[in-house]
């Protein structure tokens, strides 16, 4: 698993609110033609994003995608798996995002991290996390010393452009069930952001319908509007040692 800064440092959200349009607007962004253009701008924000990234030195676009994935994945890039891999991930856009499981080594992690890095650079934001963290998160709220708020923690994840899901239920053995409040968590994550039509990238060892068992049918039921992709192969950690 990745090292997954706490979700207090992604606060506020970075990603500003688009002005409202009225009804009969029908101008589409200058470069992209996809999106509406953000404000009084020619360009939508992922454009305007992608633009500004365009301008930095190698150094700067490090240091802007160590914002918002680990350190260790800043060189991750799709071009690393193999073509099957690559066609396979074409899938994503007809889902509401990806769950990629497969045993320890195989480079879920690593594939989720190239994904994250394409999309900044294609102007798009990403936030980084793993359920363990969310939720150690949400309980230091009630800590006597705490200033954290929980509605803003969870609206990083809940509003996020991109959410990445890094190692869900790895720290499950075969017969434990998660405990009622990562449950909660993550029931509210999926079904908040499957409604709003946010994509959610998930990395597990377990196929969906093992992790299922973990949480429930109304979890299984959400992974499942996910593109599933299994993963195979030797234990890369392992080969490079």
């Amino acid at each position: 698993m990745a090292d997954v800064r706490p979700l207090s440092e992604l606060l506020p959200s970075t990603t500003p609110k688009q002005p409202e349009l009225p009804l009969n607007y029908r101008s589409f962004c200058t470069r992209c033609g996809i999106r509406p253009p953000y404000g009084a701008h020619r360009h939508c924000l992922w454009c305007i994003r992608a633009l500004e990234y365009m301008t930095m030195d190698d150094q700067q676009r490090r240091e802007y995608r160590a914002r918002y994935i680990p350190q260790h994945f800043l060189d991750a890039r799709l071009s690393d798996f193999s073509p099957a891999v690559r066609r396979d991930l074409e899938e994503i856009a007809d889902k509401q995002g990806l769950y990629c499981w497969g045993p320890v080594g195989i480079g879920k992690t690593h594939l989720l991290a190239a994904l994250a890095n394409d999309l900044l650079i294609k102007g798009a934001l990403a936030v980084w996390t793993t359920l363990e963290t969310l939720c150690c998160s949400l309980r230091s709220v009630y800590q006597p010393e705490s200033n954290a708020n929980e509605e803003k923690i969870f609206s990083v994840v809940l509003e996020a452009e991109h959410l990445f899901l890094d190692d869900l239920g790895t720290c499950y053995s075969d017969a434990a069930r998660a405990t009622d409040f990562s449950h909660k968590v993550l029931y509210r994550v999926l079904d908040t952001r499957v409604h709003k039509d946010l994509p959610t990238y998930i990395s597990s060892n377990k196929p969906p319908l093992e992790l299922e068992k973990h949480f429930d049918e109304r979890i299984g039921s959400r992974l499942h509007m996910l593109h599933i992709l299994p993963l195979k192969g030797p234990d890369l950690r392992r080969t490079k040692g």
